[in-house]
């Protein structure tokens, strides 16, 4: 039996086991479903998912306050008039604090950190007398917005959340961040004001590393056009083929630069060229809109991304062969 067949027999059992133990698992959750819609003599009668008798009395049933007094529409609201307020200020606030604890270092971080901690050792009948004394002061315990139940979520309360959320912080990297900054020191410099006046220049903000990819090579290409080393830098992105591949857009000669730009109000570029993925422009829209014209036709082909190795270093060493397209 060849590799191939063993590989493929292996792959078939591990599904067939995957899939068997899922519909064992997903079973109990399907008859649930199913049980809804049958009276209580075709429940007790078996486990089968299937119907023999459909009906709806169940659902009529619990909507006609069980055959008691409990409004199961009513008791559904209260639930969610005080579950959604304190899932709400649980998440918002346990995600500040923990951004606060995992991102920055200032002083008493770890002395606080270490009291959050030992909260967690607080069981929560120690607290149900002072929490029930204080709440009561307040006049909450018989409040209709249950404030006595959600209002302290507010304020990073679930210690279990916050403590979570910190290490999933803590493992985020802040190379993101730290490339943000040095951008904007950059363009801080430029406008002569301090980095953290970042409404006095285009500060750029950390989003994600496609975001931060597309501003470091935005600031790259403005920042080596001149310097002689631009090429270098696409080399090293690998879009140099990319770039260079195409016309050079140049301007107008003079009457039609006056024509279509000057006299129009739109010196020095007709428009702001779009910006790609790769932080690379493209003037095709300009070129279109007759405000500029193409030059002479660049062509860069993929060898010119490596040097060709030396002939006398090939006949020094014939197992050595040269760079693809030389």
């Amino acid at each position: 039996m060849g590799m191939n067949a063993s590989n493929k027999i292996a792959t078939f059992f591990k599904y067939f086991v995957l899939i068997l133990v899922g519909i064992i698992m997903i079973y109990p959750l399907l008859w649930m479903i199913s049980a809804t819609f049958k009276d209580n003599s075709e429940i007790f009668a078996g486990i089968g998912l299937w119907i023999k008798n459909p009906t709806l009395d169940g659902y009529r049933n619990a909507l006609n306050n069980f055959g008691g007094s409990i409004n199961i529409l009513q008791a559904m609201l209260n639930t969610y008039s005080y579950v959604l307020p304190k899932v709400i200020c649980t998440v918002v606030s346990a995600c500040v604090a923990a951004y606060g604890f995992g991102r920055f270092d200032f002083p008493g971080r770890k002395l606080l950190f270490n009291i959050m901690l030992a909260t967690l050792f607080l069981p929560q009948v120690v607290l149900n007398v002072p929490q029930y004394l204080l709440y009561n002061k307040f006049g909450w315990l018989d409040s209709p917005f249950y404030l006595a139940i959600w209002v302290h979520c507010a304020f990073a309360t679930e210690t279990y959340f916050v403590y979570q959320l910190i290490q999933f912080m803590r493992n985020v990297p802040r190379d993101l961040d730290e490339a943000a900054a040095c951008i904007n020191q950059v363009r801080a410099r430029a406008y002569a004001v301090d980095a953290s006046q970042t409404d006095a220049y285009p500060a750029v903000k950390a989003e994600s590393q496609e975001q931060m990819r597309k501003a470091v090579r935005i600031e790259r290409r403005m920042e080596f056009a001149m310097e002689n080393t631009r090429l270098q830098d696409l080399m090293r992105w690998k879009l140099a083929a990319k770039a260079l591949n195409g016309y050079n857009y140049i301007m107008l000669q003079p009457t039609e630069l006056l024509n279509n730009v000057v006299n129009k109000g739109l010196w020095f570029w007709g428009m702001t060229p779009q910006i790609d993925e790769d932080g690379l422009a493209d003037f095709s829209a300009l070129f279109n809109a007759g405000y500029c014209t193409t030059g002479t036709k660049r062509t860069f082909t993929d060898r010119e991304y490596l040097w060709p190795i030396p002939t006398h270093d090939m006949e020094l060493n014939p197992n050595l062969t040269n760079n693809p397209g030389y």
